[in-house]
């Protein structure tokens, strides 16, 4: 989406829809000879080196799709399983079915605020690592909470960034 060689992204942080599209580059695989079954399919494992992680990948030859989760494709196969080397991120496909009257996949029409691929990332990471920050730059006063002593506190975030490329 929105055309061949091109990935739309989209997130909600806070109360603001966020987009950027990418270009799509095809990773470099390794084909193993393992197998298994995913999804009542037989499938080969392939590994890559791809976006900053190390992938293994299980991708069906029966299903002749070059596709698969995210940005991972390029395979003789629809990829129905990925998960990266420090487990951080898994894709697992449990079911296939056709749809004969299913409506195709679009980004849902919004008033999107437009940013590039670093801007969308260094906003997501703020949001997550530190909440109290972002809303103050949106001109807020970020929401305390009460205290066992009767004081209020502002709610800290204790969460970390961890986006599918590095």
């Amino acid at each position: 989406m929105p055309e061949t060689g091109r990935l739309t992204h989209t997130n909600v942080v806070f109360a603001d829809d966020y987009i950027y599209e990418d270009s799509l580059s095809i990773p470099t695989w390794s084909i193993g000879t393992e197998q298994k079954t995913v999804a009542g399919y037989t499938c080969q494992q392939a590994t890559t080196e791809f976006g900053g992680r190390t992938w293994t990948v299980w991708f069906a030859p029966e299903l002749p799709i070059s596709d698969g989760p995210w940005k991972l494709c390029g395979l003789p196969g629809l990829i129905l399983e990925a998960q990266d080397a420090e487990k951080h991120y898994q894709f697992t496909c449990i079911e296939i079915e056709r749809v004969s009257d299913g409506e195709p996949i679009a980004v849902p029409k919004k008033r999107y605020s437009r940013y590039s691929k670093k801007e969308f990332i260094e906003i997501n990471k703020l949001w997550i690592e530190d909440q109290n920050t972002f809303i103050r730059k949106l001109g807020m006063t970020p929401p305390k909470v009460l205290q066992p002593d009767g004081t209020w506190k502002e709610e800290e975030s204790n969460a970390t960034f961890n986006y599918i490329e590095r």
